[in-house]
């Protein structure tokens, strides 16, 4: 089926052909009715909804039911862009100002979702401001024994030269550290650098971005990736953006600690806020975070 990407931003647009031929995606069909439109598919035989844009009303929720159906699909999940690479979720609300890496306020297509299915997934930005109470909470995990992390792992820095340099052990590590994620889907090594190459990689923080490096294989099975908000004019602004690690190495969570305790000074050395990004409700990064927040963003999936 052809698809007539007229209408999608340049940012939409990209994603869709970026990947369009992945293997993991099947059965692309669209939605269309006069100025809007929005498109169908699944993945692992599961349906989503994705690139959605215009003024979408009931007679787009009934096609996505219907498109369920016709698949047998228990629901249809959405919005997501082919994969959580790419652009997913709404935001809940428009009263704190954007930054540079959030899903969109569309008030319209949220009422539209929430009135017709239901939350499926629920995420959350924290904002901090306070950085005396952030250094405060870390000091909790100063009696925690790390030993372990020590013994068995490197910490390394990770700048744009770094990324750069090993962009393809990071794309192998991808699917084993994010692998269990909702709708995750492995992408091709090309289709990583188009997303993650030179121009994404200029905006890593060095002062805070880490990988976790296993002495026993020399393999990346941990990463924290932050990223500096070029769009905060007025301020220091840290995205804390990415975290994961492998389910092998997560030690009941004293991977994640052993990572947060590396990057908070730097934090409050180099920033005047931060923003803990995108967190999915009730994960240990948003359970620690929630106590330290100022202000809190909330953004979800809908299913039909």
């Amino acid at each position: 089926m052809e698809i007539n990407l007229e209408g999608l931003s340049i940012q939409h647009k990209q994603e869709f052909e970026l990947f369009k031929d992945n293997d993991s995606i099947s059965s692309i069909e669209q939605f269309s009715d006069d100025d809007s439109s929005a498109v169908f598919f699944l993945i692992d035989n599961k349906a989503y909804f994705g690139f959605c844009q215009g003024k979408l009303n009931n007679d787009f929720i009934d096609a996505a039911r219907e498109y369920k159906t016709k698949h047998q699909s228990e629901k249809i999940v959405g919005p997501l862009n082919f994969s959580t690479y790419n652009t997913y979720r709404l935001k809940e609300n428009e009263d704190l100002p954007h930054h540079l890496m959030e899903p969109p306020y569309e008030a319209e297509l949220y009422q539209l979702l929430k009135s017709h299915g239901e939350i499926f997934e629920s995420y959350l930005t924290y904002e901090i401001n306070d950085f005396e109470k952030l250094l405060d909470w870390s000091k909790q995990f100063d009696e925690i024994d790390d030993s372990v992390m020590k013994d068995q792992y490197t910490l390394q820095v990770i700048d744009t030269k770094y990324w750069m340099d090993n962009i393809e052990r990071f794309y192998k590590s991808a699917d084993q550290v994010f692998g269990e994620n909702l709708a995750y889907s492995t992408l091709s090594f090309e289709t990583f650098k188009a997303k993650y190459g030179e121009q994404a990689a200029g905006l890593i923080c060095p002062f805070t971005s880490r990988c976790l490096v296993s002495k026993d294989n020399q393999q990346i099975v941990g990463i924290i990736l932050n990223f500096i908000d070029i769009t905060a004019a007025d301020r220091k602004r840290l995205l804390i953006k990415t975290m994961g690690v492998h389910p092998d190495h997560r030690h009941m969570g004293l991977s994640f600690i052993y990572l947060l305790k590396e990057i908070i000074p730097q934090v409050r050395q180099n920033y005047d806020q931060a923003f803990l990004c995108l967190m999915r409700e009730g994960n240990l990064p948003s359970l620690f975070a929630k106590d330290i927040s100022q202000k809190d963003r909330h953004y979800h999936l809908f299913s039909l």
